[in-house]
């Protein structure tokens, strides 16, 4: 469980991204793939791919970014993620499996 203690408040986040939205979206990976552990002990890089998924997918859920509803780009291309509603590539974000919740933001 993501606690408010475990956050330091002196990282600047990207535009409206919001504490609240990081620890949801903590909570919400580490339910659902709670289950799905074991795989990690048998596949790692396969629990990973997951990760990345949900991770995706819960930023989507309950932040102000949302994925990309293009399956290619989706698929393939940094970012994951952009500014909801944005019809522009401004204030991008994406997430990486190589850290617990890295974000990288671009913008303009």
């Amino acid at each position: 469980m993501a606690r408010a203690a475990d956050f330091n408040r002196n990282v600047r986040l990207p535009p409206g991204l919001t504490l609240p939205a990081i620890r949801k979206s903590i909570e919400y990976i580490e339910k659902e793939l709670a289950d799905l552990v074991d795989i990690y002990y048998e596949q790692a890089n396969v629990f990973s791919a997951l990760v990345g998924i949900y991770r995706v997918r819960a930023l989507d859920t309950f932040s102000v970014y949302e994925k990309s509803r293009h399956r290619d780009v989706a698929q393939q291309r940094f970012p994951d993620l952009n500014k909801r509603g944005s019809r522009i590539h401004r204030d991008l974000l994406g997430v990486r499996t190589s850290s617990p919740f890295l974000i990288e933001t671009k913008t303009g």
